[in-house]
């Protein structure tokens, strides 16, 4: 499956979901809220790259079963 971006701030309420089907690119790198998401994310095996200025922001439930997350201005 090829790779995915998404370019632009990113923002979610707590019963948001983000599982992707394939590696992911996602969020702003111009902006300090460029990922602040209050969902879950499901990494699974793949590789996910949050962008922010600053941290990035994680959610109620973040989980990776194999994959990679990263981030880098770190996350909160």
């Amino acid at each position: 499956m090829a790779a995915t971006t998404i370019a632009g701030p990113v923002s979610g309420q707590p019963s948001s979901a983000i599982t992707p089907a394939g590696d992911l690119t996602i969020g702003d790198t111009s902006s300090f809220a460029g990922f602040n998401f209050d969902g879950s994310l499901t990494v699974g095996a793949n590789t996910v790259t949050l962008q922010s200025m600053g941290f990035a922001n994680l959610g109620v439930l973040t989980t990776v079963a194999g994959g990679t997350l990263s981030a880098a201005n770190g996350v909160s």
